[in-house]
């Protein structure tokens, strides 16, 4: 009977071996995912949302500082300082809303999502961006179109023999 028992006891601890092991193994697959669920997670962040204009128009409360931010800006069409963002929202620029207001917007800008902060303390919207990329794609297409086009005429142009 004691020869069974030590025989058992062997058994539960070669299973117990292979138990850790398999669970040692188990955790290193964890930790690799883990760390390949990061990457992705941070590669998404740095890519325009689909839907963007839509989702932005969501993310903010009809009336709050950061939609009349938003409003000001869009309203003088290009970046502007906090006091003058705080201005066109016809207010005080005071010391403490300076802070709050570049506070809450600087929240935006680190999130990346809706405004961009091309200077210290100035503020615009990422549209802008977007409108200055499809203006510069635009522009660069025309400038290759009248590229193609001389290099065309010079291939038309006649030989001159001397």
């Amino acid at each position: 009977m004691r020869k069974e028992l030590e025989k058992r006891l062997k058994k539960q601890h070669i299973d117990l071996e292979a138990v850790g092991k398999e669970i040692i193994t188990l955790q290193a697959t964890k930790t690799a995912i883990e760390a390949v669920i990061c990457e992705l997670e941070s590669l998404l962040k740095t890519l325009p949302k689909e839907n963007g204009k839509a989702e932005q128009e969501k993310q903010l409360r009809h009336g709050t500082d950061v939609f009349k931010a938003r409003q000001a800006l869009r309203t003088a069409g290009k970046a502007l300082y906090i006091d003058d963002i705080i201005t066109a929202m016809s207010e005080e620029p005071t010391i403490e809303r300076r802070r709050s207001l570049a506070g809450q917007i600087a929240a935006y800008v680190r999130d990346n999502q809706i405004f961009t902060r091309p200077a210290p303390n100035t503020f615009g919207l990422k549209e802008f961006e977007d409108k200055k990329i499809e203006q510069e794609t635009e522009d660069g297409y025309a400038d290759f179109q009248k590229i193609k086009a001389e290099l065309e005429d010079e291939k038309t142009e006649p030989e001159y023999q001397f």
